[in-house]
């Protein structure tokens, strides 16, 4: 599982290469750091609440090998859904 640094180092490099400006912005006034942590534990905070909802989710198929395959692809599921919603977005304006 990804920690909050992951999730906070995975924003910086977003913003530095796809939004340089914002970047320095950011880095200028001093924000960088607080919004870096502000997204890692946000991030974070979503990663676990939604592992928990997918896990206990009734739709989970009652075959155990089913189960056990579906259980096995959540962390790929939360990835994509953490990075979508917090991580690739546009900067603060």
């Amino acid at each position: 599982m990804p920690s909050a640094k992951h999730f906070s180092n995975l924003r910086e490099q977003y913003l530095k290469e796809s939004f340089p400006k914002a970047y320095q912005k950011l880095q200028a006034s001093g924000e960088l750091a607080e919004h870096l942590e502000k997204v890692g534990q946000e991030a974070d905070e979503m990663w676990h609440d939604l592992e928990a909802q997918l896990s206990l989710s009734p739709d989970l198929p009652g075959n155990y090998l089913e189960r056990v395959q579906e259980l096995e692809t959540i962390p790929e599921k939360l990835r994509e859904i953490v990075t979508r919603e917090l991580i690739f977005v546009p900067p603060p304006r």
